[in-house]
């Protein structure tokens, strides 16, 4: 059923008789060919994702960002483009980066086939540097999934050929899932390399067996 208060594909309202071809033109949004949304709902990466996916006429998957927006990974620019993934002739188009569809680990989220967890993080560590940015990105998938890190070094292990593999386990050693915003990973990362020992996330407080509270960052000790 097409609900025109959600992404839809134009052809398909007009094919169904439930919006004319001036009304759709007049009343709907256009983010890509034939995908229609009404005016004035807010940009998110997970409707971009979506947006892009029914663009490939639902055959493609999405992929980096745009799959980690599916796996509900927060703090993701609204305004990036889409990453999917299709087979055959790759061909970006405004607002959509297209790569070549090869061996990759899937899942499905929300009735779309997407890069699993393990296949997303380790697609954000090989493309998205400078450190920092892709560290933040990694922290934000394993706190919204519980990925570890030894899941993304299992599918590096099964793709050694890759492009942007080297500097892969340094990138990995400082992922910590337990960061659950970006101000959390860059302080996280400036003690590290103020030469403190890595400081532990989400350390909950007791008084006796009663909780007291929980903090982002610390030593138990």
């Amino acid at each position: 059923m097409i609900d025109l208060d959600e992404l839809f594909r134009g052809s398909e309202a007009l094919d169904a008789g439930i919006v004319t071809r001036y009304g759709l033109d007049r009343h709907f949004v256009r983010l890509h060919r034939d995908v229609h949304i009404r005016p004035g709902i807010a940009p998110t990466a997970r409707l971009r994702a979506k947006a892009a996916w029914m663009w490939s006429n639902r055959s493609g998957i999405p992929a980096g960002l745009s799959a980690a927006a599916m796996h509900g990974s927060r703090w993701i620019d609204p305004h990036a483009p889409a990453e999917l993934l299709r087979d055959g002739h790759v061909r970006s188009v405004p607002g959509i980066v297209v790569r070549t569809a090869r061996d990759v680990e899937t899942c499905v989220v929300d009735g779309m086939t997407v890069t699993s967890p393990a296949q997303t993080g380790y697609d954000l560590a090989r493309r998205h540097r400078p450190t920092v940015a892709c560290i933040e990105m990694l922290d934000a998938l394993c706190n919204a999934t519980g990925l570890k890190v030894r899941d993304i070094q299992d599918v590096a292990a099964t793709h050694r050929g890759d492009r942007g593999i080297g500097g892969l386990d340094r990138i990995l050693a400082l992922v910590d899932g337990g960061a659950a915003s970006p101000p959390e990973t860059h302080t996280r990362l400036l003690l590290i390399r103020a030469g403190l020992p890595a400081p532990e996330t989400q350390i909950e407080v007791f008084d006796g067996d009663r909780f007291v509270a929980r903090a982002d960052l610390g030593w138990k000790q």
